[in-house]
C-alpha cells in the first residue's frame, strides 16, 4: 500500500466523482464571481480602472475554477482538482477588498494572502493532491503559517485603508 493511499484513507477522501448538478452549481458560482467582481468594481471606490481590474481578476479566478471542475470530473480520485477549484474561489474572496461594505472589505483584507498560499500548495502537492512528507511538507507548512500571520496582521499600510476612511491629508475634524 502506498503512502498516498494511506494518507487519503486517513483524510477520509472517498474519491467519488462529482454529480452533474454539483459541477453545474459550482460552474454557475464561478461565473457569478465575475459578475460580482464587475459590480464591485463599478459601484465602489475600489479599483482605479473599473473596466480593467475586474477583467484581470476574472482572468485569474475563472481558469482555476474551470480547470478544477474539469479535472475533478475526469480524475475524481485525486484531491488536486478540488484544491485547484478552491484556489480559484479563494482568489475571488481576495478581491472583496474593493467593496465599500466594511464586512466585505474586512473579509477581502483577511484573505489577501490566501490565494498565493493555496496556489503554492497546489503546485507543491502535484500530482497526488497531498504534500509529500519531508522538506516539501515542512516548507509548505511554514509558507502557510506565514500567509496566516500576514492575514491576521492586516493589509500593508500603503493603500490598505478602507476607501471611505479619511486620508492623512484630510485630517480628522474635532
Amino acid at each position: 500500500m502506498s503512502t498516498t493511499v494511506t494518507l487519503r484513507a486517513m483524510a477520509g477522501w472517498t474519491g467519488a466523482p462529482p454529480g452533474r448538478w454539483t459541477i453545474v452549481l459550482l460552474a454557475a458560482g464561478g461565473t457569478m464571481t465575475g459578475v460580482v467582481l464587475a459590480a464591485l468594481a463599478y459601484t465602489s471606490d475600489g479599483p482605479a480602472q473599473p473596466g480593467l481590474h475586474p477583467a484581470l481578476a476574472y482572468w485569474i479566478t475563472i481558469p482555476y475554477i474551470a480547470v478544477g471542475l474539469i479535472a475533478w470530473r475526469h480524475r475524481p480520485d485525486s484531491r488536486l482538482d478540488v484544491q485547484i477549484g478552491a484556489a480559484g474561489f479563494a482568489s475571488f474572496l481576495n478581491f472583496l477588498i474593493w467593496s465599500n461594505n466594511d464586512g466585505l472589505f474586512t473579509l477581502g483584507g483577511a484573505t489577501q494572502y490566501l490565494p498565493p498560499v493555496l496556489s503554492l500548495h497546489v503546485f507543491l502537492a502535484f500530482a497526488s493532491g497531498l504534500a509529500a512528507i519531508g522538506i516539501v511538507a515542512i516548507s509548505e507548512r511554514l509558507l502557510r503559517l506565514d500567509g496566516i500571520v500576514r492575514s491576521l496582521r492586516g493589509p500593508p499600510s500603503a493603500g490598505g485603508a478602507h476607501p471611505s476612511a479619511p486620508s492623512a491629508a484630510e485630517g480628522i475634524a474635532p
